[in-house]
Parts: C-alpha cells; structure tokens; sequence
C-alpha cells in the first residue's frame, strides 16, 4: 500500500467555474472576462463551436439545450461552467 500525497495535482482539475450571464440565455452569452479559448459542447461532450480570445459567445444558431463550456486562459488555467439555451 503507497500512501498518497494530499495534494493530487487538483489545479489540473476543472474545478473553478466561469461567470457567465445571462443564463439562461437566448442569444449572446457573456463571460466575466475574456478567455484565449472557449470550447461550447453539449452534454454528451461533443464539440459544437470553438472560439478564440474573447469574452462573448453567439448562441443563435444552436438549438435550446443545456450546455457546457470550456474556457482556458492565457496562464492554461481551465474553467468549465454549464448554462440553458432557450
């Protein structure tokens, strides 16, 4: 048996959440600052729409849903939140 340092790296987790707004949204989602990639997947993880350096998500096209997104920031600390599309 090995014992297990308390800190398990957890900075690599998705832990932290990204401040978005409005949400539920219906077309233009905001973020609280501006990330170098954000990833809009849907539940089951499948990529829908990826966009670079940007605070700001267009959501029109995508059909009503939950989602999740994926931001990194300059730094490569990854940020994961989920909202509703109406």
């Amino acid at each position: 048996i090995h014992d297990l340092p308390d800190d398990l790296g957890t900075d690599d987790l998705l832990s932290e959440r990204i401040t978005i707004f409005p949400n539920p949204v219906q077309d233009k989602l905001y973020l609280g600052s501006e990330f170098d990639q954000l990833t809009l997947m849907d539940l089951s993880g499948r990529v829908l729409k990826t966009e670079t350096f940007t605070s700001q998500l267009t959501l029109g096209d995508i059909p009503a849903g939950i989602y999740s997104l994926r931001a990194e920031d300059s730094e490569g600390n990854i940020f994961q939140s989920k909202f509703v599309k109406e």
